[in-house]
């Protein structure tokens, strides 16, 4: 299944009030770099192909620190689709470019699985992630 990448930005914030999020929308903006994000480099990549300039005003593998600064103003992230998020700090698709990512939940055949395992595994395939789009399993 495929999943967008969201930006995080403060409640109030000017992004707030747009349906639709593009990535040239963060031109200016204090961008607060989450390092283990997969995305990192082609974010990068992307804003710098455009001529856009970002300041990184601080970095984290901290998720929770990182979405902290975000709720308290002090800049705005990209946050994978379905990302848990503190209050104060909602999110938006960006819908330009189009940034997605394949996500999948791998198993060995055969092998025994707990049952907290398989009840994630249940709640997983239960859920109607992308309608229309057919599960491969």
């Amino acid at each position: 299944m495929q999943r967008a990448l969201c930006i995080a930005f403060p409640t109030g914030h000017r992004l707030d009030q747009q349906n639709r999020v593009e990535i040239s929308d963060v031109a200016g903006e204090t961008y607060l770099r989450r390092i283990n994000c997969e995305y990192r480099d082609y974010l990068a990549d992307q804003l710098r192909s455009l001529g856009l300039a970002v300041r990184v005003g601080f970095q984290s593998e901290r998720e929770d620190w990182i979405q902290m600064m975000v709720a308290a103003g002090f800049g705005v992230c990209f946050l994978p689709e379905f990302s848990p998020t503190i209050p104060g700090a909602p999110t938006q698709p960006v819908t330009d470019p189009e940034v997605v990512r394949e996500v999948s939940l791998v198993s060995r055949s055969g092998r025994r699985l707990s049952p907290a395992v398989m009840s994630f595994i249940r709640a997983i395939r239960s859920h109607d992630w992308a309608p229309g789009i057919a599960e491969t399993a």
